[in-house]
C-alpha cells in the first residue's frame, strides 16, 4: 500500500431519543498519502478501539496513528493493540487541530454532506448517512495532488468503476423489489429512498435503501427510479396526489409526539453489549482502585453523577465528576470521568471472580489493646482472584 499512516479526527453531535439527549460521535480515518477516508458513527468513546480494528481490517495496518490525544485514543487498550501490530503513534498539542491533517479533510467531507442534505431535501436524521456518502464520493473523485488519480486507485492500484455513483443521487425516491408480497394483490415493489452505497453487500451496484415506513436500512440491487413519469407504479403513487392514509382529525393531548431518531446502517452498529450510551450508564458499575499507601486494593462503586449541568457534562466529558463508594460504603470519594474509564478498562483484564487466591500477610498474636486489633488474635490480608486485596478478613485462635 502507498499510504503508511492514519490520521483520525472526531466530531460530536447531540441526538434526541425518547425525550433524552445522547452523545453521538463520528470518527474519521484518513490515510495521509492517498487521502482515503472512512467514517464511523459510535455512541461512546469506548468504541474507538473497535472502529480502529474495523478500519485496519478493511484498509490494512498503518505504520503510524495520528490523533488529538483524546482519552479513548491513548488508552491502554489502544496502546496494547498498536504494540501488537507494531504501529507507531503521535498526538497533536491540545487545541492545535491544525497539526492534524485529518481536520482539513473532515471539514471538506462535512461541507459536502451539508450541501447534499440541502440540495436533496433529506431530513436531518440522515446526517450520518450523508457524511458516509460524502466520504465515498471523495474516495472516488480524482485529486490533482495524486496525479489525477482517485484516492481508491492510489490505495489499491486499480481504477475504480464510478457507475454506482451515476445511477442515482442521494435521497432519490426509488422502487425496490419486495421479496415476498403478503398478498397477490400487493405490489411486488415498495417505495424507498437511496441513502448510500453498500460496499460490503451484494455486487457493485447494490445500494442502501431507506424504508420510510420502518425507518430501517435495506440492501437492494434491484431498484429503479421513482422520480420519472415514464414508468410509474400507480398502486404506490395514487393519481392527483391522493393520499391513501386516513388523516387524524381529532388529536388527544395523550397522543405521543414522534421523536425523530438518527438513522444509520447496520455497519455503523457495534457488537459490544457493554457500550456506554450516556453518562448515567456508569452509575452502578464497580472497579478496582490503585493500591493505596498500605498496599491494599479496594473496590469502588459509582453511585452518583455530581455535575448537575447535563448539557455541559454531555458535551465536555472532562468536566464530569462522579461520587464513588469505596469498600462497600466505608467512605466516599470523588473521581473524574477519565480516571474512571482508566480503572474500568483495567478491570476488563481482570474479570470478577470471587475466589480466594492466597494470604499475602498476617499479624498476630494481637492483644485487645493493640492498634491493629479487629476482634481476633490474628489478622490476615487476603488476595482474591479478581485482584482485590483486603485486610478485613481475620481469624481467631
Amino acid at each position: 500500500m502507498l499510504s503508511n499512516a492514519y490520521h483520525v479526527t472526531k466530531g460530536l453531535r447531540r441526538v434526541r431519543r425518547e425525550g433524552r439527549f445522547f452523545r453521538f460521535l463520528v470518527y474519521l480515518f484518513i490515510k495521509v498519502e492517498t487521502l482515503v477516508s472512512d467514517v464511523y458513527g459510535v455512541t461512546s468513546d469506548a468504541q474507538f478501539l473497535q472502529t480502529l480494528q474495523d478500519n485496519v481490517r478493511k484498509r490494512g495496518a498503518p505504520s503510524k496513528l495520528v490523533s488529538d490525544r483524546a482519552q479513548a485514543q491513548v488508552s491502554k487498550a489502544v496502546k496494547d493493540y498498536l504494540r501488537w501490530l507494531c504501529i507507531d503513534d503521535w498526538q497533536s498539542e491540545p487545541h492545535r487541530q491544525n497539526q492534524n491533517p485529518a481536520e482539513r479533510r473532515y471539514q471538506d467531507v462535512k461541507r459536502l454532506a451539508n450541501r447534499i442534505l440541502d440540495r436533496t431535501g433529506a431530513p436531518p436524521t440522515l446526517w450520518l448517512l450523508a457524511l458516509r456518502y460524502a466520504s465515498f464520493v471523495y474516495n472516488y473523485t480524482a485529486v490533482k495532488g495524486l496525479g489525477w488519480m482517485t484516492p481508491i486507485q492510489a490505495l489499491t492500484g486499480i481504477t475504480p468503476d464510478i457507475s454506482v455513483l451515476l445511477r442515482f443521487h442521494f435521497y432519490e425516491k426509488v422502487y425496490y423489489k419486495t421479496e415476498e408480497p403478503a398478498f397477490p394483490s400487493d405490489s411486488p415493489e415498495s417505495l424507498g429512498y437511496m441513502v448510500g452505497i453498500a460496499e460490503h453487500v451484494g455486487h457493485a451496484m447494490t445500494y442502501k435503501i431507506l424504508n420510510p415506513e420502518t425507518n430501517k436500512i435495506l440492501f437492494r440491487s434491484e431498484i429503479r427510479s421513482a422520480s420519472t413519469d415514464t414508468d410509474p407504479n400507480k398502486r404506490l403513487h395514487t393519481s392527483d396526489g391522493e393520499d391513501l392514509s386516513a388523516p387524524t382529525i381529532i388529536k388527544s393531548r395523550n397522543d405521543k409526539t414522534k421523536v425523530q431518531t438518527i438513522v444509520y446502517s447496520s455497519d455503523d452498529e457495534s457488537d459490544s453489549e457493554d457500550v456506554l450510551v450516556e453518562n448515567s450508564d456508569l452509575i452502578g458499575r464497580t472497579f478496582l482502585l490503585k493500591p493505596d499507601k498500605e498496599g491494599y486494593v479496594r473496590r469502588a462503586e459509582i453511585v452518583e453523577l455530581i455535575d448537575k449541568h447535563e448539557h455541559n457534562t454531555t458535551n465536555k466529558p472532562e468536566h464530569i465528576r462522579f461520587r464513588v463508594s469505596i469498600n462497600k460504603g466505608e467512605y466516599d470519594d470523588i473521581m473524574a470521568y477519565n480516571e474512571i474509564l482508566e480503572r474500568l478498562e483495567a478491570d476488563l483484564e481482570n474479570p470478577i471472580v470471587w475466589k480466594f487466591k492466597r494470604i499475602i500477610s498476617h499479624q498476630g498474636p494481637l492483644r485487645p489493646d493493640h492498634p491493629s486489633y479487629m476482634g481476633s488474635t490474628y489478622n490476615v490480608t487476603i488476595e482474591w482472584e479478581n485482584g482485590e486485596i483486603t485486610p478485613k478478613h481475620h481469624w481467631s485462635r
